[in-house]
């Protein structure tokens, strides 16, 4: 079982009790997973008439070594024994909100996710801060248009490659704080290895060699007019184009005013494009010290023998990365999803 911290509209702990919570991670901004879910908790009876347990509060699910998850309480909210609880990732805090005017923001993309996160406390403050930015040497322009923050942050997020992770952290008065940590390839390289077979550390439960192959090029941009409208130059992936021949797009970026920025995105999608990868659902078991590395975004080291590639290969050793994972609190396993480049 798991402990659930609930607190109230100031982030400040006023509750807490025990329950099962299967409940998952994602990397905000992967193209390779969907955006956040929701998961449903029984309320124990002991607890259902405490008035801190409130919708649009925020819960802090412990239960070490896996990293905390948090989420917000919201309907729907079963009102009979036993009672049962909506909890919604804590990237649901960003749909709540919409802006209410545009902004123009030309910088670093940490200034476009900083401008959504101002707008979102503007509006009631959530305790959400802009944390690490260390890798955001590129320039963007973006807008953000009337309508959702939501919406808008993940469309910023895949377009210009970045990914966002919301930390949870409490401060020595327990007080709560989120932050957006926002770069490319977020996490660490563990060096940990799963492995299947006898006496491994994780079963594979599905392996799919995946992914739309173009490593031939070319961005435009959306202005109306022919003369207007800025493109670059083709880039090209030669190794990709020998093994897996020639496969070619034009891609179309909105807003873009600079060549510079649109360079960035069309190299950003031959980067993430020109090759197949695999896709892993593996089962990990509690064993060897495997829950404490557990974190998306992290890179770990996979052997997998029963596996099956075009060209005549059987089993895959290589560095496979975290997209999301899941925890199930019965069998104490958490089902994680990894992609590794071939």
């Amino acid at each position: 079982m798991s402990r659930l911290v609930v607190f109230d509209l100031n982030n400040s702990p006023v509750g807490d009790f025990i329950a099962d919570c299967n409940r998952g991670w994602i990397l905000l901004g992967n193209t390779g997973v969907a955006d956040g879910g929701l998961l449903t908790v029984q309320v124990p009876e002991s607890v259902v008439l405490y008035p801190w347990l409130q919708l649009g509060r925020l819960v802090l699910v412990e239960r070490p070594p896996l990293p905390a998850w948090l989420g917000v309480i919201d309907t729907p909210w079963k009102a009979t024994l036993p009672v049962e609880m909506t909890l919604y990732n804590v990237e649901y805090l960003f749909s709540l909100r919409h802006a209410e005017r545009s902004a123009y923001i030309n910088g670093p993309l940490s200034a476009a996710i900083g401008e959504a996160i101002r707008i979102v406390n503007d509006q009631e403050q959530t305790g959400i801060s802009l944390g690490n930015t260390n890798q955001l040497q590129q320039s963007f322009e973006k807008v953000i248009e009337q309508g959702s923050i939501w919406d808008q942050t993940i469309k910023f997020l895949e377009d210009s490659g970045y990914e966002m992770i919301l930390r949870p952290q409490r401060d020595t008065s327990n007080k709560l704080t989120i932050y957006a940590d926002v770069g490319q390839l977020l996490g660490i390289n563990t060096g940990y290895l799963l492995h299947d077979g006898e006496r491994g550390n994780m079963s594979v439960l599905d392996a799919v060699v995946n992914g739309t192959i173009i490593n031939r090029v070319k961005a435009v941009s959306g202005q109306s007019t022919e003369e207007a409208q800025l493109e670059t130059d083709v880039f090209e992936d030669q190794s990709s184009q020998d093994t897996w021949r020639t496969r070619s797009e034009i891609l179309q970026f909105q807003n873009v005013t600079q060549l510079s920025t649109l360079n960035q995105y069309a190299q950003n999608y031959l980067s993430v494009s020109s090759r197949p990868y695999l896709d892993l659902t593996v089962q990990v078991e509690d064993r060897d010290n495997a829950f404490a590395h557990m974190r998306v975004g992290n890179f770990l080291l996979v052997h997998a023998a029963n596996v099956y590639f075009p060209g005549g290969i059987k089993g895959w050793w290589g560095t496979a990365r975290i997209l999301a994972m899941a925890y199930d609190e019965k069998s104490n396993t958490v089902r994680t999803t990894l992609r590794g480049s071939l």
